[in-house]
């Protein structure tokens, strides 16, 4: 027993869903030329159980395996199921098991599957559910981002439009280059982009009598 628990540290440590494929195969002594895929399944969850027994952490990566076994396994069996129950033909192992997992339904091919088929189907499926994930991830990221800027914006606006009132006072106007603390590009564009956006929202008005004449901003 003391003997098992350090093989399954050994192996839930290395986080190597493979690794426990390989001791499956091995404890359970499967044909690696004809995985019997529900027994696979069967002994992979007997592993997970002894796992979570020992209190270990189960990665992620691990779990996912499970769930497509699992899915594999309960497709299998109702598909045998409804052959038998029919007579009509012979149920083989699954083949094409990334094809499989990704349109389940009422497919299975025939033929036997290798133990290194299985292996490296799971990680194409695994490599494209990682990349999915990481398109969701770097889309939300644009998203909050977008939103983040937006909210900075609104933030601009807001400050602009307290400093043009507060120079204003009792004024009839002010000019833009008292708006702007520092006469470069970078605080010019900053100041005047919330300006057009109050101009439009008719919050101030912006005259500007002749080209390159200074601007003036008036409180609506």
């Amino acid at each position: 027993m003391i003997l098992e628990e350090k093989i399954i540290n050994e192996i839930i440590n290395k986080e190597s869903w493979e690794e426990i494929i390989y001791y499956v195969v091995s404890l359970e002594n499967l044909n690696p030329w004809d995985i019997d895929l529900v027994r696979l399944c069967d002994g992979f969850m007997n592993f997970l159980n002894k796992v979570i027994q020992l209190d270990f952490r189960i990665p992620a990566r691990v779990l996912f395996v499970a769930s497509i076994l699992l899915r594999i396994k309960a497709e299998y069996l109702i598909i045998k199921e409804e052959v038998e129950s029919e007579k009509t033909e012979k149920i083989e192992s699954v083949k094409k098991i990334d094809v499989y997992v990704e349109n389940p339904l009422r497919r299975i091919p025939k033929g036997p599957v290798t133990l290194n088929d299985l292996i490296i189907a799971f990680k194409k499926i695994i490599d494209l559910k990682e990349k999915k994930e990481r398109r969701i991830w770097e889309r939300r990221r644009e998203i909050e981002i977008k939103i983040g800027e937006a909210r900075d914006f609104e933030k601009r606006i807001e400050e602009v439009y307290k400093k043009i009132i507060d120079k204003i006072k009792d004024k009839e106007y002010v000019l833009l280059k008292h708006v702007v603390d520092e006469w470069n590009v970078e605080n010019i564009v900053n100041v005047f982009l919330p300006i057009l956006h109050l101009d439009n929202k008719n919050l101030i008005n912006c005259v500007q009598e002749e080209f390159f004449d200074e601007i003036k901003i008036f409180k609506s």
